[in-house]
């Protein structure tokens, strides 16, 4: 009987080292055990910036009443960084020392950028 439960073992211990073999390594246990959906860009953005689980939308929308009431900044919009990274960009009159020290250059893990536009004034009717 103990040549049998001997034998037995070891093949379940081979059956076990056989099966974790053929897995993937996986670096945070945690991650594997609840996958994010793919949500499209947006949830490419979480996954290049793990600093936040909200879309840079959702950030623009809470921090644009907080950058407006800055003088001399005329609104926000989501653009682009030289090398293609979504960003926040900050529409200022003019760009001044006093606006580049009170805009960060982060918020929530996105990048902000400031892009000076001049006043933003409505047309007239005739154009």
């Amino acid at each position: 009987m103990r040549a049998s439960r001997a034998w037995w073992t070891s093949l379940a211990v081979a059956g076990m080292v056989a099966l974790a073999c053929g897995r993937e390594p996986v670096a945070n246990p945690e991650s594997a055990a609840s996958p994010t959906p793919i949500e499209g860009a947006a949830d490419s953005v979480r996954r290049e910036n793990p600093m936040t689980m909200k879309t840079i939308e959702q950030v623009q929308e809470e921090h644009t009443p907080t950058l407006m009431s800055l003088n001399g900044v005329v609104g926000t919009f989501i653009g682009v960084t030289a090398d293609d990274r979504p960003c926040i960009k900050v529409m200022v009159v003019r760009r001044t020392r006093e606006l580049e020290g009170s805009i960060p250059s982060q918020l929530e893990g996105y990048p902000v950028e400031i892009f000076e536009s001049g006043e933003i004034r409505p047309l007239s009717k005739s154009q």
